[in-house]
């Protein structure tokens, strides 16, 4: 697992491609999963549509407690993209180490 992060407050969590797996889609196309944690919901929502638009299937978290329920629920996501500096119990960085952990 690889986690890489700017200094401008995004942190993603990649892992090595043999376990990325992806989502059947109604025409039998496959689509990488991410999992977006943006506390801010005008970025995240950019972030997601931008996403889409690239052919990623996503599911979204607004705090790392909500994208621990998502991540405890499937472990299927090809990426985690995350901020790190927001509101809560845990910030980005933490999340990704927890993630990792999984």
């Amino acid at each position: 697992m690889d986690i890489h992060y700017d200094p401008g407050g995004l942190a993603a969590l990649f892992p090595p491609i043999s376990q990325v797996s992806c989502k059947t889609t109604e025409l039998g196309s496959f689509k990488p999963r991410l999992l977006v944690l943006e506390d801010d919901g005008l970025i995240r929502l950019d972030l997601i549509d931008m996403l889409c638009d690239q052919g990623y299937a996503i599911d979204e978290a607004s705090t790392a407690d909500e994208a621990l329920q998502v991540l405890g629920a499937t472990a299927d996501f090809a990426a985690v993209l995350t901020a790190i500096h927001m509101r809560g119990t845990m910030n980005g960085l933490s999340l990704a180490n927890v993630a990792h952990e999984r």
